[in-house]
Formats: C-alpha cells, sequence, structure tokens
C-alpha cells in the first residue's frame, strides 16, 4: 500500500533516546553530537591516535564506527585517555 507513511517512526539507529545499547556503535557525527563535541575534534583525535580502539574506535573499510558506551566511559567519563 502506498498511503501508509504513518509507520514513521520505526526507524531505529539513530539518536536513539535514553535507552542506549551495549552493542550500538555510531558514526562520528553521531558520536560528536551525542557528546557535544566538533565531529572535526573527533576526526583530529582519531589521526592524532589520541583515541583508538581502547576508546570504542573501529575502522571499517574506510568508515570509523564507535562504539558507544566504551566511548563514553573512557574518554567522557575516564579523562585519563587524552591527558
Amino acid at each position: 500500500m502506498q498511503g501508509s507513511k504513518s509507520h514513521g517512526n520505526h526507524e531505529t539507529g539513530r539518536f536513539a533516546g535514553p535507552s542506549i545499547s551495549d552493542h550500538e556503535y555510531l558514526t562520528v557525527v553521531e558520536t560528536a553530537a551525542r557528546a557535544r563535541l566538533s565531529p572535526k575534534t573527533l576526526y583530529n583525535w582519531i589521526s592524532m591516535g589520541k583515541i583508538t580502539r581502547a576508546a570504542g574506535v573501529h575502522h571499517a573499510g574506510r568508515k570509523v564506527v564507535i562504539h558507544w558506551s566504551t566511548f563514553e566511559a573512557m574518554v567522557l567519563r575516564g579523562g585519563d585517555l587524552l591527558g
């Protein structure tokens, strides 16, 4: 049926609100928005080696994804990683 556009709220993986999965991977832009940082800051930290796999940064081909709960724990709460 073409007229059934009322199901638009079934999108998943985009700013899911307060319930964040332990398996949630976000793009750099999505992570920056949640962390209230500039995407450029995150890209700079990644290229300079300030945040690595230990902070939840993973490279999937040419795409960079960030494991949110790891990033949040290591970078936003830990603070030691960025020294």
